[in-house]
Formats: structure tokens, sequence, C-alpha cells
């Protein structure tokens, strides 16, 4: 094996794919021209669960591009198998971050790394645009106020509707303070 052979092989976290899994999620990122990769040490992926199976994840990161994430291989792995048991990982996105160590990984929903995004961008505009400093920390303390909210889990519309209405109704009356 050359140098460059096991430089390589040693910055792949996780196990490959069983063929037949593979080729599945080949098709779902583009047949012929769709590759699936194993993740690398310090790699960061960003996307959309595409196929839970047994042994991995695959998340599109890209047109015709998808990560095959190892299950075993993630520092939160109770918690992923339980999500996709229980049928919660497919179709939505997430963040894999990887460190030198192999195996490290953090899933973290797409609304916390949205929400982020947005107050990072939103914290460098007030920098150069507000110049009143009351101004400028009034705005980052609504902006951070709002990428907390923004980073919470929405309740699914079933759970909404058992907490019942939030507002007053004819039959349910707000109650009158004495």
């Amino acid at each position: 094996m050359s140098d460059n052979e096991q430089t390589q092989k040693a910055e792949l976290i996780g196990s490959k794919m069983p063929k037949a899994e593979w080729e599945t999620a080949i098709g779902l990122v583009g047949g012929k021209q769709g590759h699936v990769y194993i993740p690398k040490q310090h790699g960061e992926y960003s996307g959309k669960i595409i196929l839970v199976t047994d042994t991995h994840i695959v998340q599109q990161v890209g047109k015709n591009v998808a990560i095959a994430h190892d299950i075993t291989k993630l520092d939160n792995t109770k918690e992923i198998a339980a999500l996709a048991d229980s049928g919660k990982l497919q179709g939505k996105h997430f963040d894999f971050k990887y460190d030198d160590k192999g195996g490290q990984a953090l899933a973290v929903s797409f609304n916390e790394r949205r929400a982020t995004e947005i107050k990072e961008k939103a914290s460098e505009w007030a920098e150069k645009n507000i110049t009143n400093v009351k101004s400028r920390e009034a705005f980052l303390k609504h902006i951070d106020a709002m990428a907390k909210d923004m980073a919470k889990p929405s309740l699914p519309k079933v759970a909404k509707e058992a907490q019942g209405p939030s507002v007053p109704t004819p039959d349910k009356p707000l109650a009158q303070k004495r």
C-alpha cells in the first residue's frame, strides 16, 4: 500500500455501505452521475437525510453527491438510532461534524444551523451599518431573541392541537381577573 493510500484511508471515518444499500443511495442522488462518499476527518456536512439503513445514514450534500455516515461512528449513536427507528430522520436536514479522532460526530438540526447563520450575518451587518452603540445593542438583542426562537423545534400540528387553542373562543372565553 502506498503512502498516499495509507494517508487517504486514515482520513476516512466509518465503514463502507453494503453494496445493495450503496446502489440504492447512488440511485437516490442521481443514478450514474451520483456519488456516495464516506466522511473524512475534520469534515463538516450539511444536507437532507435521503436514506437510513441499519448501518448508515445517507445525507445529500450537493447535486448528485451524498455522504454515507456510519451510525456506529457517531458520538450520539443511541439518539440517532432512536430517531432512525422512529422514522424521524428521513427527509430532515442535519449537520454532521467530525474531529480528528474519527467517529466523533454531532447532528444539529437545520433550524439551529440556519438561526446561527442569520445571527452571524445580522451581527456583521449591524457592526457596519448601525453607528449608534445603543441602537446596535438593541438590534442585536432582538436578533439574538429571534435566533433562539427560530432554533427551537416546532411542534407538529397534532401536538399544537392537543395543547388547545391559544386564543379565546366563543365556547371558552378568557378568564376574568377579580
